[in-house]
């Protein structure tokens, strides 16, 4: 059944005795990322029935249609540009359903397009138990939207809120509280006239007589309206050298790999084969590390690779070493691991000094040897079993990656 909108004209000399104000409302939501207004997505179907339904029994009963607002917004897990158009296109789509489905709709529309909705995140917020409740809403009610220095975008509210509690806070939001802002919300205003003198009603209106009026409200502040949010990302891999290693004449490499949530992965290897046999000068040694740890405190959870953390690694060593007299030599790689402590300072934008010390076990077969008329002479094999310091490092690091969607962090 088609909804009947009437159109009340008054007399000139005449005008309404009284006017009854009354609103029909109902809220849609929508899938992640998707515009469709799907009637099977959460009761969608049933609370359009029942807007359906009131507005045509109020119809019926006299009342006419004079106004419609559709809010549309979006939750902040999207890029700011791509929410503000797909919250745009809710809007249209819950527009173009109500149209087809009552046959008509009110003179007098209006759509606000709200690109993220952070009122109604903290709206959202304030009513759950979540954890780390005040922090969030201290974010999201007085940190601002966008942060500028020297004309460049440099932080946001929505990189802090992601970046809180090592991101913990940001994926709770976005299962349990997300969802409630995928939605747009319809608004009618009618009214219901009691003539005097009798008012001359034309009835049954076609859409094609009754021009929609679509009146684009932006709900953005001027600053916001030609703001392109980055898509932050952290930074995945940080290279770096052991400068105790470098001035032992032992070129070196690092690598680290963030895992998330303050976990990495690290890899060291050096090199040095320098060899001198007329002055029985031997200075060689290949092997490295691996690892993994953990970082935890403040700088931690302000930036990636930064702050105290804790590991454990493993370790393969083999060399030959002799400065002109005695000579030591692993003919076979010894095994070894432990437990490390240290600090990543951070000392430019992806710059980083990491001082740590490792304590644990170092064994492995090794053989003593020493010069003697133009030749080695084999002294014997040991077994070695060290337990104690068996990693140092001062290390110079550089973070790599952390790419967004407007460039570089």
């Amino acid at each position: 059944m088609a909804l009947m909108c009437t159109v009340v004209s008054y007399a000139q000399t005449g005008g309404p005795r009284s006017v009854k104000a009354d609103t029909v409302s109902v809220q849609v939501y929508f899938d992640k990322g998707s515009s469709k207004v799907d009637t099977s997505f959460r009761d969608n179907g049933f609370r359009l029935d029942a807007f359906k339904r009131d507005l045509q029994q109020k119809t019926q009963n006299g009342a006419a249609l004079r106004s419609m607002v559709v809010t549309a917004s979006a939750s902040p897990d999207g890029i700011y540009t791509q929410n503000k158009k797909l919250s745009q296109e809710r809007a249209e789509q819950i527009l173009s359903w109500i149209d087809n489905a009552l046959g008509c709709v009110p003179e007098e529309v209006s759509i606000r397009n709200v690109a993220v909705d952070w009122d109604g995140l903290a709206a959202v917020v304030r009513g759950t138990d979540m954890p780390w409740k005040d922090e969030a809403l201290d974010l999201i009610e007085n940190f601002p939207g966008w942060v500028h220095k020297d004309g460049r975008l440099v932080d946001s509210r929505k990189r802090r809120l992601m970046r809180l509690r090592h991101g913990d806070v940001w994926r709770w939001m976005d299962i349990k509280l997300f969802p409630e802002l995928r939605q747009a919300s319809v608004q009618v205003a009618l009214e219901t006239v009691v003539p005097e003198p009798e008012p001359e009603v034309t009835e049954e209106a076609t859409p094609a007589e009754v021009p929609a009026v679509y009146d684009t409200v932006l709900a953005t502040s001027p600053t916001e309206s030609n703001v392109h949010e980055p898509q932050y990302r952290d930074p995945w891999l940080r290279l770096g050298t052991n400068l105790l290693y470098d001035a032992a004449a032992v070129p070196n490499l690092n690598v680290e790999f963030n895992l998330g949530r303050r976990w990495t992965l690290t890899a060291d290897w050096g090199c040095a084969w320098w060899k001198s046999p007329e002055r029985n000068r031997f200075w060689q040694t290949y092997g490295g590390y691996l690892g993994v740890r953990k970082y935890f405190g403040k700088a931690s959870s302000e930036r990636v690779f930064a702050g105290h953390h804790l590991g454990v690694y493993a370790s393969a060593l083999t060399y030959d070493v002799e400065l002109g007299g005695r000579g030591w030599q692993a003919a076979r790689f010894g095994f070894g691991g432990g437990v490390e402590y240290g600090y990543s300072l951070p000392i430019g934008r992806r710059l980083f000094l990491d001082v740590s010390v490792g304590l644990g076990y170092q064994g492995g077969e090794y053989k003593t040897y020493e010069p003697a008329d133009g030749h080695y002479v084999w002294l014997g094999t040991y077994q070695r079993h060290w337990f104690g310091p068996t990693k140092a490092e001062i290390g110079l690091k550089w973070s790599i990656g952390g790419k967004t969607k407007e460039g570089r962090r």
